[in-house]
């Protein structure tokens, strides 16, 4: 849900600058996930872009790799509480 929402945000320029291509490449991300809001707003979010565009949003989509943070921050998340003593 988070990628979808992320994807929304730059679609509407909420909190962050407005971006199709970074909207599409969230949303097509969620998509795959299986998030059924994402796999009916890329379409909007096409409607918005050029052929191009598309093509760009779709690599960047492809070659997208998650990372993981080198260090943990000292306030580690457990069971969705932030314990401030580790």
């Amino acid at each position: 849900m988070a990628q979808y929402n992320l994807g929304v945000a730059y679609f509407n320029g909420g909190g962050t600058p407005q971006d199709y291509l970074q909207a599409y490449k969230w949303m097509k991300l969620a998509s795959a996930q299986g998030n059924e809001h994402a796999k009916k707003s890329i379409s909007i979010v096409e409607q918005q872009m050029t052929a191009e565009q598309i093509d760009e949003a779709q690599k960047l989509s492809r070659e997208f790799v998650p990372q993981q943070p080198k260090e943990l921050n000292p306030f580690i998340l457990r069971n969705n509480v932030v314990n401030p003593q580790h």
